[in-house]
């Protein structure tokens, strides 16, 4: 692993975390919380998206922001896929703890086909430990061309 790449992780992972300690879930809104991860993403240049996947017991959805070829994007990724199947949600739900997931393929999730690894904390109501959901911060490895198969 390079040494930048190491660094940013620290600095993803960090910034994340404090975002986490923050993170107001006094109501689920969908406005507010593209609202707070487009701020993540803008005092954070080293981080390529972010989301926040609501557990499905109180909402399926899942607000994204990344930074796509013209500026920030917003999607509601629910709406494309299980995202309770995804590595960085599956993985540290299930062990109730934050995680670096290995770096795997997101095929055309953001638009194109990229290369990434995700800082994902778990979040859980403090009174009954049931989980709100996953926060998570997308470190962009690598941009994939993908070339058409010559038969």
């Amino acid at each position: 692993m390079t040494a930048g790449l190491e660094q940013n992780k620290i600095v993803i992972q960090a910034a994340t975390e404090q975002l986490a300690e923050n993170f107001n879930f006094s109501f689920p809104d969908i406005n507010f919380i593209f609202s707070t991860l487009t701020n993540h993403l803008n005092i954070n240049p080293a981080i390529f998206g972010a989301t926040f996947a609501f557990s499905t017991q109180i909402k399926n959805a899942a607000p994204f922001v990344f930074r796509g070829e013209n500026g920030l994007e917003y999607q509601d990724i629910a709406s494309k896929f299980d995202y309770t199947k995804a590595v960085w949600y599956d993985v540290p739900v299930n062990i109730g703890k934050a995680i670096w997931s290995v770096p795997y393929f997101d095929i055309g999730g953001a638009s194109e086909d990229i290369l990434l690894t995700t800082y994902s904390i778990p979040l859980f109501n403090q009174q009954d430990y049931s989980l709100l959901g996953v926060l998570t911060s997308h470190y962009l490895l690598a941009k994939i061309e993908m070339l058409p198969c010559v038969r």
